[in-house]
């Protein structure tokens, strides 16, 4: 019992933590048997500068490039494009996503009042065009992160040229290339992009 005890201990400092019955079983045993086991999780704060690289392969693991098409009353097609780059992990990591909003030096950080999250978040177009995008073009994205990205590039793109704010632009900003993006990526075919195409990368 004690070694089962002591993987839920070990448990409860991950981030998702326990389930209220697990967490229920633990307590039950440490007040039965008079043993307490620390549930504190060490705080490990970021002192340096975020090595480049770093970054590049945090965000290939848990970033995000998503772009929301909404309805808008107040735009001549009905519709307000949004693309947006962020990073969202457990309220205990806190420090660190302040830390790399110091590096990027735009964005907002912020954590809803409901969970236990934290997220840092890029809305601003000049900001993802002269930040973001120029940063991840010299510190490319791996795995099928970087097919979000090319994608993600290709929606930047036409908004800048204000494609996305005429009936014909809007309709090349399709279902399929922001499905595609993250978990349907597998279900949809992607529409490509000539500079930040990957080379390796097909149909």
């Amino acid at each position: 019992m004690l070694g089962f005890v002591e993987i839920l201990a070990l448990k409860s400092k991950l981030n998702l933590g326990l389930t209220t019955e697990l967490e229920n079983i633990l307590n039950k045993y440490q007040a039965e048997s008079g043993c307490s086991i620390s549930l504190e999780r060490e705080i490990i704060k970021v002192t340096e500068k975020l090595n480049p690289y770093w970054i590049a392969g945090f965000v290939s693991g848990d970033g995000s490039f998503s772009v929301h098409v909404g309805k808008d009353d107040r735009i001549k097609t009905g519709f307000r494009v949004d693309p947006r780059f962020s990073v969202g992990l457990h309220s205990r990591d806190a420090n660190l996503i302040e830390n790399l909003a110091n590096f990027f030096n735009c964005g907002v950080i912020f954590s809803p009042k409901d969970r236990p999250v934290i997220h840092f978040t890029v809305g601003k177009l000049s900001d993802i065009t002269k930040v973001i995008l120029s940063f991840f073009d010299n510190y490319p994205v791996q795995g099928i992160k970087i097919l979000d990205f090319s994608d993600f590039c290709r929606i930047i793109s036409l908004i800048n040229n204000k494609e996305h704010l005429t009936e014909n632009g809007l309709k090349k900003i399709p279902a399929a290339i922001r499905s595609c993006m993250h978990d349907w990526r597998p279900r949809f075919r992607r529409l490509r992009s000539c500079k930040h195409d990957p080379p390796s990368a097909g149909y």
